[in-house]
């Protein structure tokens, strides 16, 4: 029982906020935002990550200092947040492949838009 406590501590070390893992993570967040507010740019948005507690937070513009959480987007903008994620996703890790399926929440222009930003990357 003792050793299984152990390694549970060890554990919990290792994927806290001060452990291995967030270090690792904390590293490599800013340039990782960095590309992503990139594409977020192209839709007019901005992104924040905060980690304790962990929240994605959106500014619908970058003029606005209002920054929504993911869950109060509506689909279409849920949608382009995670057309920009995949992306910047696809370029951090060198995957060099997104998924873009529910097209059919944006309107046409934002569409093409969306099709386009997501080949020319």
């Amino acid at each position: 029982m003792e050793e299984r406590i152990s390694l549970l501590d060890r554990l919990v070390g290792f994927f806290g906020p001060d452990g291995a893992m967030m270090i690792q993570a904390g590293n490599r967040i800013p340039s990782f935002l960095e590309i992503l507010n990139r594409h977020l740019a192209a839709f007019g948005y901005q992104c924040t990550l905060v980690f304790e507690p962990f929240e994605v937070r959106v500014q619908l513009s970058t003029d606005e200092e209002v920054a929504l959480s993911l869950g109060q987007l509506s689909e279409s903008e849920r949608f382009r947040f995670s057309v920009a994620f995949q992306i910047a996703l696809a370029q951090a890790t060198k995957l060099g492949f997104v998924v873009i399926d529910p097209c059919r929440c944006l309107g046409q222009r934002e569409a093409e838009a969306a099709y386009w930003f997501a080949v020319e990357k």
